[in-house]
């Protein structure tokens, strides 16, 4: 598998998991509108665990489409 690939499947399925937490958020909603605390952590945790490999699958794709040899030529240069 390149590694592309598995960045890009990473990504849709933190979205799917991001998607399935509205889900829950819609469905879930409290006849009264008020969420305990207990609620809102673990509605928190679920967005961040599905944006967490969203954001670092996104930076290692961003890495492999550029040349890091000429960055780092450049800034070796520039401190040079």
């Amino acid at each position: 598998m390149h590694p592309a690939d598995f960045f890009s499947l990473v990504i849709e399925t933190s979205i799917t998991i991001a998607g399935f937490s509205g889900i829950v958020i819609v469905l879930g909603r409290r006849v009264d509108g008020v969420w305990s605390a207990r609620d809102r952590i673990q509605l928190r945790a679920l967005l961040l665990s599905s944006m967490t490999p969203i954001a670092i699958s996104g930076l290692g794709l961003l890495l492999l489409t550029t040349d890091i040899q000429l960055l780092w030529r450049a800034s070796v240069e520039g401190l040079a």
